[in-house]
């Protein structure tokens, strides 16, 4: 009729199922990827935080064991060869042998590691500004100061010991564990950061793209795994860089530990965390209407049901005597 008005036609009305379905299914994706990435950071990190005092330790303590064996030549060494211009040769030459000897032991066993590691970063930046500047040098100042702040990792005698210590009624106990809580929170900050810079500086010439996203810190883990491929294959055909060793040391711990809070990542992941509240362990839905789901008993069964139903619409609660989860082999 001449009176009515056309109307497009409606669009298609999308499911509100359907968009909890989809949200659901990615956020268990990426809940999926950051538990594997949970998983290789806590297996393989230790290792690789292992290898990495055992070899800087075995590096500096051969070369302290030949000027112990002719410390005639250590002294020219430290006459003619490097000079310390605020030191005389002698004492230049004793002080070095001696941190040569003594901190790389404790390096390799990872007992008093943010001490013994301070002596050795001073020497790498003593032999980088006073001697040779080379590249390895730099990475030995940059490992070292990793050690200063983030520790000596799981597999050392610091954490073995070090909580013990820390809280027992010892003199200085206290401050030493505010101490070291303190540069630890810095060191989460500050060492990523540090990792991804130097190692950006480094490959500029030879990957620029590759060293620019890990400037930024964007998808930092999968640029940095693509990288240590790409520099062990090169390696392996003798055309890698001179510090391969460290390089790999470096890009490593880059994805193992991720890019840290002053990154692209991070602010991914944040609006990731807004937009998927389950990531969060937060409900993606009200909880007004959704069945209460009791678990009693916190063994096998009762963690495998809660890991099950947490992406369920239910509130789930777990009970058990016990704030522990005890696992007896032989018991079963």
């Amino acid at each position: 009729m001449a009176g009515d008005t056309m109307h497009p036609p409606a669009a298609p009305v999308r499911p509100r199922w359907a968009e909890q379905f989809a949200a659901v299914q990615i956020a268990r994706l990426i809940s999926f990827a950051v538990d594997a990435i949970h998983v290789a950071e806590r297996s393989a990190a230790p290792l690789l935080d292992l290898f990495i005092r055992l070899w800087l330790a075995q590096s500096f303590f051969a070369s302290g064991l030949v000027k112990a064996a002719n410390w005639h030549t250590a002294l020219l060494l430290a006459t003619y060869e490097y000079p310390v211009s605020w030191l005389d040769p002698h004492t230049s030459a004793v002080v070095g042998l001696a941190i040569e000897l003594i901190c790389p032991p404790l390096i390799a066993f990872g007992l008093f590691t943010r001490i013994a590691a301070i002596p050795l970063l001073i020497l790498s930046l003593v032999i980088q500004l006073a001697y040779k500047p080379l590249p390895e040098n730099l990475f030995w100042a940059l490992l070292f100061g990793v050690m200063i702040m983030r520790g000596a990792g799981a597999m050392s005698l610091d954490r073995l010991l070090g909580p013990a210590a820390l809280s027992s009624a010892l003199p200085f106990a206290s401050a030493a564990r505010r101490l070291l809580e303190a540069v630890d929170r810095v060191g989460r900050l500050v060492v990523p950061l540090a990792l991804r810079l130097f190692m950006a500086a480094f490959l500029w010439t030879m990957v620029p793209v590759g060293a620019m996203f890990l400037a930024g810190g964007l998808v930092t883990r999968l640029v940095a795994a693509t990288l240590l491929v790409m520099i062990a294959g090169a390696g392996m055909m003798g055309t890698g860089p001179p510090e391969l060793v460290y390089c790999l040391m470096v890009l490593g711990l880059i994805c193992l530990r991720g890019a840290g809070q002053l990154s692209l990542d991070e602010l991914a992941y944040l609006r990731l965390r807004r937009l998927f509240p389950q990531l969060d362990g937060k409900p993606a839905f009200s909880l007004a209407d959704a069945p209460h789901v009791v678990i009693v008993g916190a063994g096998f069964g009762g963690l495998a049901a809660t890991r099950r139903l947490r992406w369920c619409r239910a509130r789930v609660t777990l009970i058990d005597r016990r704030n522990y989860h005890l696992f007896q082999p032989l018991l079963y």
